[in-house]
């Protein structure tokens, strides 16, 4: 995991990375983020895998071609934009700290957005 903050959010970066991409391991993860102040807070969550945020697995269904259109690229583009998959959901706040678990399918990275 790797983590960040900044004047309003806390932004933790996770991911089930393998060398194998046959390895269909999925990866169970708990999460205790502390000091977060208040009753309540909001939080986003942003994908990529093999289906979601992924121009690599585009190109490839497209049939890795080595010279692409514009229209290919336009859409190559638009995939491998990061894609919100929760969007502002809310969460209880226990006695400072913030519990996630998530479950990470093989080869998936995702980015936690929580509000201070």
């Amino acid at each position: 995991a790797l983590a960040t903050t900044d004047d309003s959010f806390i932004y933790v970066m996770l991911w089930n990375y393998h060398d194998d991409e046959n390895n269909n391991t999925h990866a169970f993860i708990k999460l205790l983020l502390k000091n977060i102040k208040g009753r309540r807070t909001t939080f986003s969550q942003y994908n990529i895998d093999g289906k979601t945020s992924n121009a690599s697995s585009l190109w490839k269904k497209m049939g890795s071609p080595q010279n692409i259109s514009a229209s290919q690229f336009s859409e190559l583009e638009k995939e491998g934009r990061l894609k919100m998959t929760t969007s502002a959901k809310q969460i209880k706040i226990e006695n400072g700290a913030v519990n996630f678990s998530l479950l990470l399918k093989p080869q998936e990275v995702t980015l936690l957005k929580v509000k201070k």
